[in-house]
């Protein structure tokens, strides 16, 4: 590390990573002073605290509904906006965040960070959870009896699955779901209207857009929002803008796609880091676990 040409950026000259899968048996390692830093359970989270370990989380990726199909030519009623709002109403985030997430999270229904510049927290009352709310809105846009559709299913998301069911089916909402292996789920996911997906977030909010919103990704094939009347010109705006021009511009995006229902966002879940004094971690959006240079002393 000494003859890198940026070696001040690393605080350490000797590493050692060990491939430790199991929860359990990283905390007894660090626990017996054979690692220094580990990627944390939170259920550990409290016995970390006592050890006097440094903790550090920050939010890493939303877990939700993505709807692929905002115009209704493969699920009809997803191209109505009533619909999708009624999607948002239909999901308690914050009993999902703490029965699939140990609730080592934030409940919202924003795909910016939470905590970050775009991120407004005052939205995430915009749907707050109401059942009857979510059937009013499905008869007022011409579904009162609710709609059958399909959904693909994986044993990576198995763990949202039952949330997911009773939500729909308390409005009406009668799933069929296609089960399959995880590298056919990211292939064939796309092809639905919509899916349960955890998708990671940016750190870097025109990169949000861009990769949320307006470019072609594994889990947004056809983008479709210049179909959308409220939403074209606002992606329209920020692109164009600069500076904090382009910032204000981001927020008036963010709460049109709340407004609008993009998706259905349950939670943002947090990644954390569990690390011995002397060594901190710092936290990067996007970033399962940080680079070295973001491991420093201290």
């Amino acid at each position: 590390m000494k003859d890198y040409w940026d070696a001040k950026a690393y605080a350490f000259s000797n590493l050692a990573i060990f491939p430790i899968q199991d929860a359990t048996a990283r905390q007894n390692a660090m626990a017996s002073g054979q690692i220094n830093v580990q990627y944390g359970d939170v259920a550990n989270k409290e016995q970390a605290t006592q050890l006097g370990w440094n903790v550090a989380d920050r939010v890493s990726g939303w877990a939700g509904l993505v709807i692929t199909d905002h115009t209704g030519q493969k699920s009809a009623p997803l191209g109505k906006l009533e619909v999708r709002q009624a999607l948002n109403y239909a999901f308690d985030g914050a009993a999902v965040l703490k029965a699939v997430g140990s609730g080592a999270g934030v409940a919202t229904n924003q795909v910016f960070p939470d905590g970050g510049a775009i991120n407004d927290p005052s939205l995430n009352k915009t749907y707050a959870y109401d059942v009857a709310k979510a059937k009013e809105l499905l008869a007022k846009g011409g579904y009162p009896d609710g709609f059958s559709i399909s959904m693909p299913m994986s044993p990576v998301f198995e763990m949202w699955k039952p949330a997911a069911e009773q939500a729909l089916t308390a409005i009406g909402v009668k799933v069929t779901w296609d089960n399959m292996q995880m590298p056919d789920y990211q292939t064939n996911a796309p092809n639905y209207p919509m899916f349960i997906s955890f998708l990671a977030m940016d750190g870097n909010d025109v990169a949000t857009v861009a990769r949320q919103v307006t470019s072609k990704q594994w889990f947004n094939p056809n983008p479709d929002y210049a179909g959308n009347a409220v939403l074209a010109p606002l992606v329209k705006k920020v692109q164009e803008a600069k500076g904090a021009d382009q910032t204000s511009a981001i927020k008036e995006l963010n709460k049109a796609l709340v407004d609008q229902a993009w998706w259905s966002v349950w939670y943002q879940a947090k990644n954390t880091f569990y690390s011995v004094q002397g060594i901190k971690v710092q936290p990067v959006i996007g970033m399962m676990f940080p680079t070295l240079r973001y491991i420093t002393k201290g």
